[in-house]
This record gives C-alpha cells, sequence and structure tokens, in this order.
C-alpha cells in the first residue's frame, strides 16, 4: 500500500525514528483514516513496540503495555511481575 502525498510525513517520522536521541511521535486525526498502518509504514525496517490501548480500565492498559515492552526486550521479569504502583501508575522495567 502506498501512502500517496504522505511522503513528507513519512520522511519526518522517519527522521525521528534514526535519531539518537530520545523523541515522542503524536499522530492524531479522525478514526479509521490510516494513522496506524502509516505509523507501521513508517517503522517499517526498523525495531519497534506496536501497542493499542484498548477500552479497558488505564490500569490494564498499562500492564499490556508492561508485557509487550517486556517481551520486545526480552524481560522476563517485565512480563511477570506488576510494576505499577497504583497510587502513581508508574511503570518499573527493572530486571
Amino acid at each position: 500500500m502506498q501512502f500517496l502525498g504522505r511522503e513528507r510525513e513519512l520522511k519526518l517520522v522517519r527522521t525521528e525514528l534514526d535519531s539518537q536521541r530520545p523523541s515522542l511521535i503524536i499522530v492524531f486525526g479522525r478514526r479509521r483514516i490510516g494513522k496506524s498502518r502509516f505509523l507501521r509504514e513508517a517503522a517499517k525496517n526498523r525495531p519497534e513496540i506496536y501497542f493499542q490501548a484498548t477500552r479497558v480500565s488505564s490500569l490494564l492498559n498499562l500492564e499490556q503495555f508492561k508485557s509487550d515492552v517486556g517481551k520486545a526486550i526480552g524481560c522476563r521479569a517485565c512480563r511477570r511481575a506488576s510494576g505499577i504502583d497504583r497510587h502513581d501508575r508508574r511503570i518499573s522495567l527493572s530486571a
């Protein structure tokens, strides 16, 4: 699938993905216009962790995110143990 008229945006996102510094990319728009597909295309041939929150509690989304990151980086402890403090909602990814 080609993204017609999105070359500039793809280049911008790929430049951020390839940079050596941390960054945050926020993509927003109406539903069902291809945001997720666009991000997958931008990340093609690059290491990635893809997570899409669902309509469950924030705590369950955080647990799933932690598990997905743990799988991607090979951290069994991250996948098993709960690293979320229900009071401050931070994630601990310590091994």
